[in-house]
């Protein structure tokens, strides 16, 4: 009767076992996004005859349900896209593969309330079928006409988490600039007069 009561004990104690290291995975797993941005960096440079905007993105795909982010949309009109780069990444950092030139659609972005825009996408979509991969992509854009420098928010995407974001604005001292943001969005001015 011992050696039975010990055994249904280890069958136990190896159940409940069990039950939390399957609580615990389906926890963490629970609590990881399908996606994130790891990176979302833009450098706003602001000259006397436009402003030229470099974008730099990373987004982790998790799992299967975030293929969704991998799917990216870039808006433009009259600011033309150009060095656009991407690559698929696996976890260690290595690059897995290029976008090509092919891979990449123009895209008309008009809306339901208009007849004509002049607003497009570029589109490309890089999936991969091993868990987690990194989109990195980047470009840049040049806005010879401008009202605002940068209508900026650090979020990224609103349906998944942004771990790190930069706004750098580069302005010649000459320029008065207007900073408007929201709480708990914090900044700093540097003045350098070496830049013209």
């Amino acid at each position: 009767m011992r050696l039975y009561y010990i055994q249904s004990h280890n069958l136990v104690k190896l159940l409940a076992s069990f039950f939390i290291f399957l609580f615990c995975v389906t926890l963490s797993t629970a609590q990881q996004p399908v996606a994130e941005v790891v990176k979302y960096f833009q450098k706003k440079e602001v000259h006397d005859f436009g402003i030229t905007t470099y974008f730099e993105i990373e987004i982790k795909i998790n799992n299967r349900e975030g293929d969704i982010y991998a799917d990216i949309g870039i808006p433009f009109s009259t600011n033309k896209v150009n060095d656009l780069r991407a690559g698929i990444y696996t976890s260690s950092g290595e690059e897995i593969r290029k976008l090509k030139k092919k891979d990449i659609k123009t895209v008309s972005d008009i809306s339901d309330i208009s007849l004509y825009e002049d607003s497009y996408n570029l589109e490309f979509s890089l999936r991969h079928n091993q868990y987690p991969y990194s989109i990195k992509y980047s470009y840049n854009t040049f806005l010879d006409t401008y009202v605002h420098i940068a209508h900026w928010s650090p979020a990224f995407y609103k349906n998944i988490p942004t771990l790190k974001s930069e706004l750098i604005v580069e302005a010649p001292l000459s320029r008065n600039l207007f900073i408007q943001n929201s709480d708990g969005i914090s900044y700093r001015k540097e003045e350098n007069d070496t830049k013209q």
